[in-house]
């Protein structure tokens, strides 16, 4: 289990997403896991955050079947988080690489 899970509900996110990931990605903190978990996007997210999770262990893909309403979405990803720590990140967050560890 890890410290820290950051959870990234996304819907249609390709604009951004890639740039989103890849910062935290570059994490300085030592232990911490993503949750991406894509609304049955019908843009290249899907594409774009299976790329990233498939290339860093701590990033995991999850898609939903069918479009939920948003608020479902989160508390699917909220659900799936099992650390002591959690926070939430937009799909078009960019953050710097010491933002978990402050």
């Amino acid at each position: 289990m890890a410290q820290v899970t950051v959870g990234v509900p996304t819907y249609n996110g390709e604009t951004h997403l890639e740039e989103s990931l890849l910062a935290l990605v570059a994490q300085d903190h030592p232990d911490f896991r993503v949750i991406v978990l894509d609304n049955a996007s019908s843009d290249r997210t899907a594409e774009i955050a299976q790329d990233i999770c498939s290339s860093d262990l701590r990033f995991f893909y999850h898609r939903n079947v069918e479009t939920v309403p948003a608020t479902v979405n989160f508390r699917i990803v909220w659900s799936l988080a099992d650390s002591p720590y959690f926070l939430w990140r937009a799909d078009d967050d960019v953050s710097s690489p010491s933002y978990l560890s402050a």
